[in-house]
């Protein structure tokens, strides 16, 4: 699969931020393929959000070849207080905002700005659908 997306939170957002990210993801399918993505290079590109209490430190936004792997990872904080906000549409937002945000941090040597605009529109479709259905998400 060229793009890769992997969500990884801390103790305190529990098995709620990776469920809520893979919903995201998987309601994206029906926006963009994944698997058939044009990239500009044979690597897979892993896209990384990351949910952590800054109270328990801070991991940095940035990218890292894994040229032994053959993946270029993106790493990207969603917006903790936003995440754990009691309201839905609040944690959608976060989610779609730091996604958007891994997305745009991949050079445009490895995926063209029109493959970062169409993920963008997914991102944003998807936010969209997903406010409109909620049950599809964790309480």
């Amino acid at each position: 699969m060229p793009i890769h997306f992997m969500p990884t939170g801390d103790v305190s957002v529990g098995r709620r931020f990776n469920l809520f990210a893979d919903e995201f993801a998987y309601a994206m399918g029906t926006e963009f393929d994944f698997a058939k993505a044009e990239l500009l290079k044979p690597d897979t590109i892993v896209l990384n959000l990351l949910c952590v209490d800054p109270a328990r430190g801070v991991v940095p936004n940035g990218t890292s070849h894994k040229r032994s792997a053959g993946e270029f990872w993106t790493f990207y904080n969603v917006d903790y207080a936003a995440f754990m906000s009691s309201d839905i549409g609040t944690r959608i937002a976060a989610l779609r905002d730091g996604f958007i945000a891994a997305v745009q941090q991949v050079p445009s040597s490895r995926m063209p700005d029109r493959v970062k605009a169409d993920l963008k529109r997914a991102a944003e479709i998807t936010a969209i659908k997903l406010v409109s259905a909620p049950d599809r998400l964790p309480r």
